[in-house]
This record gives structure tokens, sequence and C-alpha cells, in this order.
């Protein structure tokens, strides 16, 4: 677990010194969509989530 911190912050380091602020709203929205579509696959909520 200390690992996995201690990468978080490296990473947020690294984007916050390199500017690049618009790469973790891309990520997050990415890993949403993807979910959402598995989710969909996945489970009895495919015909309500297909009409979006």
């Amino acid at each position: 677990m200390e690992h996995l911190l201690s990468l978080l912050k490296d990473i947020y380091d690294y984007l916050n010194e390199r500017k690049k602020h618009w790469i973790p709203p891309l990520v997050i929205t990415l890993v949403l969509i993807i979910s959402l579509l598995i989710f969909r696959e996945l489970t009895v909520v495919a015909p309500f989530v297909y009409t979006f």
C-alpha cells in the first residue's frame, strides 16, 4: 500500500511539474466510459443503459 501511495505521489508531482493538468480528467472519463460499457454487458441493466 505504501508503494502505491508513493507511485501516486510521484505521478502527481510529475503532472504538476509538467503542467499536464488535462490528463487526469481525460483518464477518469475514459475509465468511466469503459466501465459503463463493461457494466452494460454484464448485468440486467443493459436495456436501460442501451438507451444512452
